[in-house]
């Protein structure tokens, strides 16, 4: 049956029709950083500073990141853990990096800006993007301190404090890992976005264990509530897709 407009649902039909939309974003600009059975967090992934935040249990809501780092020109990755949105931007001018901490219920009241412990972002002409298995933080292209985008560093997180943990080179030879995910068990998934544009799935000590068929025109690749279930975005539609 069809859900019009000021018809009362149920919380199970506004996870179902949250999930349908967290599919399509706004053309292939709008890029997808985390979506769960309840909610998702987005931006604009071609200069536009904003980024939006939804959740069936919260008004939606979005927030530029100028308000809280004036320099940020990008948001270059969004985690959700918790109770809190965590939100990596990048100053193009410095290629410098900061990560923001927002309450999830709140986000119009800024953010709390997050220090990096043993390993601090760097200023490489690289573009770094964060991402999470759930408990720990990744960053490619050794959180901006490589110009080697298969360099992963990994993190923990506590409070405020990112600590690092270890760097992963994945593979012997560099490899255009733009986007990538990585599971509960420390396998990381790159997406070659640019060259051959193929998946290409890595051991926790980064040894290449398979290789995917090409996708047409892959611009991204984004993890769908710390699962097995993950998707591949096609011009700004995402498809679904099982990992090996």
């Amino acid at each position: 049956m069809a859900i019009k407009t000021g018809d009362q649902i149920t919380a199970q039909q506004g996870r179902n029709l949250l999930k349908t939309f967290s599919l399509i974003q706004n053309g292939g600009a709008s890029t997808l950083g985390f979506s769960s059975d309840v909610s998702f967090a987005y931006f604009i992934d071609d200069g536009a500073t904003q980024f939006f935040f939804e959740d069936v249990d919260t008004t939606p809501q979005s927030r530029d990141i100028t308000s809280d780092w004036a320099a940020a020109d990008r948001v270059a990755g969004a985690v959700l853990q918790g109770a809190y949105l965590y939100v990596f931007m990048r100053d193009n001018g410095t290629t410098s990096y900061r990560c923001y901490r927002y309450d999830k219920t709140n986000i119009s009241a800024g953010g709390t800006l997050m220090t990096f412990s043993g390993q601090t972002t760097g200023t490489a002409a690289v573009f770094s993007r964060m991402t999470s298995d759930g408990t720990n933080f990744y960053f490619n292209g050794q959180a901006g301190n490589s110009t080697s985008i298969h360099i992963i560093s990994k993190y923990t997180v506590s409070g405020t404090t990112f600590t690092f943990v270890s760097d992963t080179t994945c593979a012997s030879t560099s490899i255009n890992l733009t986007n990538f995910l990585v599971d509960a068990s420390g396998n990381y998934y790159g997406l070659a976005v640019g060259s051959d544009n193929k998946i290409r799935r890595y051991n926790s000590s980064g040894t290449l264990q398979a290789t995917s068929i090409a996708f047409f025109a892959s611009d991204s690749l984004y993890r769908w509530h710390d699962s097995s279930v993950n998707y591949i975005g096609v011009s700004g539609i995402y498809y679904k897709f099982i990992l090996p």
